[in-house]
């Protein structure tokens, strides 16, 4: 997979561009915008204020023109704006010769355009200026450079990033191994909603790698990351839910992600799937089947406040420590908020029902 593809599974990270701009594309072309910004310049700062906007506006005319095949277009829109040193035209730019996107590819050329706009704090340019020194692409392989430019994109928020930075710092690449910074970067990137990130702090507490082992809270990451689509999750959480590992057993739903995990080719799902279904019903098998049929994937950054694998997460810990909250379903209903109630009354976490980080935290603490 090259640089721009790996980009584009990480682009969720990266704000969109003013959605002003994007309307009024949507509208009629951007000269319009552009001579209305400059009609309504009337001192220094609101020039700058519009030249800005003009220069924004042209960007995203650009990026309309790569995305409806007029790359050459969009490239020529794109260069005089890299030349007056605008960060997001370098970028821009700098996929264009990644990809050969009208213009010859070029990765040396992209990677100094990366590298160009990194200087100027552009994070998206960063994490790729730090994957083409990690891979070689543009130049020799370097993995400090790889790392100076990950850990730049990452401490400025960048999810793809932070998770980069975690396989560094568990494979040892350019910087001393070391599982506890991977757990932590792991975890930041997960946070985010990066789908490979969720998978990897899950595999972290599932054998105690840079964290302590916590087969509940694995499973809890592993059915996020299963939500996000990532299919070697799906198969850990359905195999350790259907067996009961961790939480309570529930072959139904143990099968319907198992489904789905054979369906994305895991080799080791076909024998697990045919056993389950030999167990169950033949009314619990088309349940399962139907869900797995109905099941989509949730889009990649996109994190629930309080999601079904936190849900059936605090079910499992709280029924555990003799507070009934039901079944362990991850729907957040009234028996569930109750017991949520009653154990944050009986550990002086506050009122109110709603599941946070202190309950959480508590209740890794005590089900440890």
């Amino acid at each position: 997979m090259d640089q721009t593809a790996n980009y584009i599974q990480a682009r969720f990270a990266r704000p969109a561009l003013a959605s002003v701009l994007i309307a009024g594309l949507a509208l009629g072309g951007c000269e319009s915008i552009v001579d209305g910004a400059r009609d309504l310049a009337g001192g220094s700062d609101t020039a700058d204020a519009a030249h800005q906007q003009a220069d924004q506006t042209r960007i995203a005319q650009a990026q309309s023109h790569f995305d409806h095949g007029r790359p050459e277009q969009g490239v020529a829109l794109l260069r005089p704006l890299a030349d007056q040193g605008d960060a997001e035209a370098r970028f821009l730019l700098g996929l264009a010769y990644s990809d050969g996107r009208g213009v010859p590819r070029d990765r040396a050329r992209a990677l100094r355009l990366f590298e160009a706009a990194a200087a100027d704090g552009h994070a998206d340019a960063a994490f790729l200026a730090g994957l083409a020194h990690h891979r070689g692409r543009g130049t020799a392989a370097d993995q400090t450079e790889a790392v100076r430019y990950m850990r730049e994109a990452a401490e400025a928020g960048h999810a793809a990033a932070r998770y980069r930075m975690g396989l560094f710092h568990q494979t040892g690449a350019g910087v001393t191994r070391d599982p506890e910074a991977a757990a932590g970067w792991f975890r930041q990137s997960a946070r985010q909603g990066f789908p490979e990130a969720a998978a990897a702090i899950a595999k972290a507490y599932e054998n105690g790698v840079g964290v302590e082992k916590n087969l509940p809270w694995a499973m809890r990451w592993h059915e996020r990351a299963a939500g996000y689509g990532v299919a070697r999750s799906q198969f850990k959480f359905g195999v350790l839910v259907a067996a009961g590992r961790g939480m309570p057993a529930d072959p139904e739903t143990g099968l319907k992600w198992l489904i789905l995990a054979e369906g994305k080719g895991i080799a080791e799902a076909p024998p697990v799937v045919d056993a389950l279904e030999a167990r169950l019903s033949p009314a619990a098998v088309r349940r399962a089947e139907a869900a797995a049929r109905a099941w989509r994937p949730r889009p990649a950054g996109q994190v629930e406040p309080v999601d079904p694998a936190t849900v059936r997460y605090v079910q499992a810990m709280l029924n555990r420590l003799g507070f009934d909250a039901g079944a362990v379903d991850g729907l957040d209903g009234p028996r569930t908020r109750a017991a949520v109630r009653a154990f944050r009354q009986s550990r002086a976490l506050g009122g109110g029902a709603g599941i946070d980080e202190p309950v959480l935290r508590t209740l890794r603490q005590e089900t440890a």
